[in-house]
């Protein structure tokens, strides 16, 4: 695994995690759709069943990244990657496990890496693209 692999991780939980998280969180607030035999508009697309393929989709990817993240041994960097995943800064990692900010930066590279084997090797293809409204 080169450094690519590391940045893409890195991007992914700094940039897509959040909204992945955001999106599944908003299972509760979307109804189900209603199916009248009244046409409403000329759409042939059902934009509220794409918005529950959506929010399902991101649900699984938060359940997927959380059981990969739980899989990581944690001699390679999980609690790292767990308190990362917590919402805590570098800098708090550093003062609640009491390591140097290079052991942590080793850490979580380890953990980036372990993380995009076994989440490539668990979940081929999840990360595909949404759908579009």
């Amino acid at each position: 695994m080169g450094s690519n692999t590391v940045e893409n991780v890195d991007y992914f939980f700094e940039h897509d995690f959040e909204m992945y998280v955001a999106l599944a969180n908003m299972k509760d607030l979307i109804r189900s759709p209603e199916i009248s035999d009244m046409p409403r508009s000329g759409s042939t697309n059902n934009a509220q069943l794409d918005k529950l393929t959506n929010i399902a989709h991101a649900s699984m990817i938060v359940e997927a990244v959380n059981a990969v993240v739980r899989s990581i041994p944690a001699k390679r960097g999980r609690n790292v990657l767990q308190w990362r995943l917590e919402g805590r800064t570098w800098l708090q990692i550093e003062l609640i496990s009491g390591y140097s900010h290079g052991w942590i930066a080793n850490k979580r590279k380890e953990a980036y890496e372990w993380f995009a084997r076994l989440f490539d090797q668990s979940f081929p293809g999840l990360l595909e693209p949404f759908v579009e409204d």
